[in-house]
């Protein structure tokens, strides 16, 4: 197996035909079917559905094709980084941000590197945080934010950085004050995500050691539908603050921040461990950290 076997099958699976992916590439089509076999042969596994109308990839297909472009992108960067060692960073960088993070973190994130790092060609892709883990696992990013403070052995993990969490609601008479007991959440019909989500997860934690009851009415999986639904007046929500600002801001809902013992979220910034950061890589990595530390401290600094 070389890395023009996995340019020429990743190109054929994003084609959906094997003529389409030879004219691209340039190559004669018995050629590259010829090396499409060798790799099938060399991996032990059919790699492609053939059919009249194209070609899609099996399970495996799947897996080797997602494997191939982590490796191939960690090919090209491992190339403009030798040919430019004591230059600026230069090459790709894919990074991926939980919605409620690139709310804040896309537009200064883009505008930073732009003028810091113009070599840099900055990819982000945003996305539920279950997504995002599986696109770092699987080599579709170099970068990701996540809301855990777990060991994943597969990633590095940098420093924890820890949110505070607020009850978020309408404006009116009873939500006046800064803060609100971990305790009294049960007198409020909340709307929060699914179960298995990780915002919802640690809610659920923080509430069960502290002996706490809450009264889930409605389960909803969109940070827009949450702020929404809360804004209506007889339900509440629970996010951090930074996620609410611009609402926030508006007079449209009102943060009381969750205490007696506080609701934290856990944010870490992790990669590939088996695929090093290019320097380029590591200046987005520090750049981020900077960000996301910056967000969570507005958020706590302009609670009233």
């Amino acid at each position: 197996m070389d890395l023009k076997q996995l340019r020429y099958f990743v190109c054929i699976v994003e084609s959906g035909s094997i003529s389409r992916a030879a004219a691209t590439l340039h190559i004669a089509q018995p050629s590259l079917s010829q090396r499409l076999s060798e790799l099938e042969a060399e991996l032990g596994a059919k790699l492609l559905h053939r059919s009249t109308s194209g070609v899609k990839p099996t399970e495996i297909g799947l897996l080797v094709a997602d494997r191939a472009r982590g490796i191939l992108r960690g090919a090209d960067n491992l190339i403009a980084e030798a040919r430019t060692a004591g230059a600026a960073p230069s090459g790709d960088v894919m990074v991926g941000l939980p919605t409620s993070i690139a709310i804040h973190l896309t537009v200064p994130l883009t505008m930073q590197v732009r003028e810091r790092f113009p070599g840099v060609n900055l990819r982000i892709s945003e996305g539920m945080s279950g997504h995002i883990l599986e696109w770092v696992l699987n080599g579709r990013l170099d970068l990701a934010v996540l809301y855990t403070a777990e060991s994943i052995p597969q990633l590095e993990m940098g420093e924890v950085i820890y949110e505070d969490l607020s009850l978020i609601s309408k404006p009116g008479p009873e939500t006046s004050g800064a803060t609100v007991p971990l305790h009294e959440l049960h007198r409020y019909d909340l709307v929060l995500p699914a179960p298995d989500h990780g915002l919802r997860r640690t809610i659920t934690r923080g509430a069960e050691a502290a002996g706490a009851a809450l009264h889930v009415a409605v389960e909803v999986d969109s940070l827009i539908n949450l702020k929404r639904l809360a804004m209506q007046g007889s339900l509440h929500t629970i996010l951090p603050r930074a996620a609410c600002l611009e609402e926030i801001e508006a007079g449209l809902l009102v943060s009381r921040r969750i205490v007696s013992p506080p609701l934290r979220r856990p944010i870490v910034i992790v990669s590939p461990r088996e695929r090093p950061l290019t320097l380029a890589g590591e200046r987005i990595r520090d750049l981020l950290r900077q960000l996301v530390t910056a967000a969570v401290r507005e958020g706590r600094q302009l609670t009233p």
